[in-house]
């Protein structure tokens, strides 16, 4: 309000001028003052990707959560592959879709982790711990590349049965692969430390917000199981297993070797 009493309009962030006219947003204006930038390099979460978010302060007051731009986020970033993606394509195909949702299962519990980190306000700390990164990342770069150099024995020692429990087909095997991958990858911690909080400043909300992603990081997880059993389907030919256990390693210790090269501070 004016010295001289004149109302004036001051939402000028949410699409409205000076003037009192309002115009067309493109897009959220949620989403365009909390994600600034996005910095997309390498898999997902649960593998080697930066997506890195200027933090922007919430208007005062605003408690909405925008779940068409987080949406966005989640589908964008769980689409990439990533480590466990490429863990739950490879168990489909040796182990079937069954065993593999258990895959995915172990991967969401170690997400529970991370969000829960988060919820209580310990993501923002351990983001910020050099030390704890650090921590973090060798003990996720030691798993990747076990994981690289078994897919690369296997192949070696060529096709064996491939729903044996003693071939590392069984259930807690698998989740536990799974759960250690997750946990053990820095840049997930990260990705969620930063996001969340980008759509949400309550603790409540940002569970919510947590549960949404866990959704989606299922959904798309299915994506992958799916392709993974219809190639399972047909029956793969032993050299066909072995060049696909080849590039498993192959591709795991390259992620082991990106994570291993990068800063995290």
């Amino acid at each position: 309000m004016t010295a001289a009493g004149t109302r004036v309009p001051v939402a000028l962030s949410h699409g409205v001028t000076a003037a009192g006219t309002r115009v067309p947003v493109a897009l959220s204006d949620r989403v365009t003052a909390a994600v600034t930038r996005v910095a997309v390099r390498g898999c997902g979460p649960c593998g080697g990707t930066r997506v890195a978010f200027d933090r922007v302060p919430a208007p005062s007051g605003e408690r909405m959560i925008d779940w068409a731009g987080f949406l966005a986020a989640a589908v964008l970033v769980s689409l990439i592959p990533g480590a466990n993606q490429l863990l739950g394509l490879s168990n489909a195909v040796r182990y079937g879709p069954a065993r593999a949702l258990a895959g995915v299962a172990g991967r969401l519990a170690a997400f529970v982790v991370l969000i829960a980190l988060v919820v209580a306000g310990l993501g923002a700390v351990l983001a910020a711990s050099a030390t704890a990164l650090e921590v973090i990342k060798w003990v996720g770069v030691l798993y990747l590349v076990w994981l690289g150099v078994t897919s690369l024995r296997s192949a070696a020692r060529g096709p064996g049965p491939s729903h044996v429990e003693g071939a590392g087909g069984g259930v807690r095997s698998i989740v536990v692969r799974e759960f250690v991958v997750a946990i053990s990858n820095p840049k997930a911690l990260l990705l969620f430390a930063a996001l969340l909080p980008q759509f949400a400043t309550e603790g409540a909300q940002i569970a919510a917000l947590g549960l949404a992603y866990l959704v989606v990081e299922l959904l798309i997880g299915l994506l992958y199981i799916a392709a993974g059993a219809r190639l399972g389907a047909t029956g793969i030919p032993g050299r066909t297993q072995r060049r696909v256990d080849l590039g498993a390693g192959i591709v795991f210790l390259g992620l082991a070797g990106l994570l291993a090269a990068d800063d995290l501070r």
